[in-house]
């Protein structure tokens, strides 16, 4: 277990632990215990690196990266997890929902902790990480800096705005 979550950068699925033999009542039985903690549903990491991850940096970027193995639609990271995933430090990352753009969205939703944002987006202007392959499978591909600095300000000011 430890492996494979090594193997997914601190992440694994579920589904890959099933594939690794290790059936589901096991993993239930494991979170019980808190062997294992749920990053999102599906997706753990062991109570050892979670506690040593900070709140800040670490944590949400380990959520960005569940959502990534889970997601089985084309999008790219954007707002606040672009700028995670770019290393840009942020006041608040800890509240911060995970933030993906897609092409056939339109306007913004929430569903299961991940915020929907519809662009399209030019493929020039998404950063391919080290390890993509594909724009379905980008891992975790974020929005280019110039389009994640306006994506962010764009929501802050319709939080304020909305806030009344």
């Amino acid at each position: 277990m430890r492996a494979a979550v090594a193997a997914g950068r601190g992440v694994v699925t579920a589904q890959r632990l099933c594939a690794l033999g290790i059936p589901g009542r096991v993993v239930a039985q494991w979170c019980r215990r808190g062997l294992l903690i749920s990053v999102r549903r599906g997706v753990y990491t062991t109570r050892e690196l979670w506690e040593s991850w900070d709140e800040y940096v670490a944590r949400p970027m380990a959520r960005i990266r569940a959502a990534d193995l889970t997601l089985r639609i084309p999008h790219v990271f954007s707002h606040d997890s672009a700028a995670i995933v770019q290393d840009v430090r942020l006041l608040r990352p800890q509240g911060s929902a995970v933030h993906i753009t897609r092409k056939d969205v339109r306007g913004s939703r929430s569903r299961f902790g991940i915020e929907h944002h519809g662009a399209v987006m030019d493929p020039s202007r998404i950063l391919r990480r080290r390890g993509s392959t594909s724009s379905t499978s980008p891992g975790p591909s974020p929005t280019w800096p110039a389009n994640t600095v306006t994506g962010r300000a764009w929501s802050r000011q319709m939080e304020r705005c909305t806030r009344g």
